[in-house]
């Protein structure tokens, strides 16, 4: 679904931390990823590279097998409906002031879910959660 070949990237041609080398990954739908690693390794800058918020310095990036090395960020907005990137700090990511609900009704409204379609796909998932951790 999504592959990087060779991508490189570098932060104004420096050589510090956060850069990527020659990094090649493979991501098929359905896949979820885990990237660890020490603070500042280059994880946020993978994933942002990924989703074309930077642009590489060497290197491919395809998407469903289109290229999209070349492509800007908000050119590509038909994908923010099939990837997401969680980022490591979840008080960016996340509302510390929704309740789970809300956070899970949030992309359901951005994706054109109606409210009716919406509360009973959110009420399907906590039952399923709750009755597989509890029941």
């Amino acid at each position: 679904m999504i592959q990087l070949e060779n991508v490189t990237f570098t932060y104004n041609g420096s050589e510090d931390k956060g850069n990527l080398k020659n990094i090649s990954l493979s991501i098929r739908q359905g896949e979820v990823i885990l990237l660890c690693g020490e603070s500042g390794c280059g994880k946020s800058t993978l994933e942002r590279t990924l989703i074309r918020m930077y642009d590489i310095t060497d290197g491919k990036v395809t998407y469903k097998g289109k290229d999209i090395t070349n492509e800007k960020a908000k050119n590509l907005q038909w994908m923010k409906d099939e990837v997401q990137i969680i980022f490591q700090d979840p008080y960016s990511a996340l509302n510390p002031f929704w309740n789970v609900r809300e956070i899970i009704n949030e992309p359901l409204k951005k994706a054109g879910m109606g409210e009716k379609e919406a509360e009973e796909r959110i009420e399907y998932l906590l039952n399923k959660d709750v009755k597989s951790r509890y029941g």
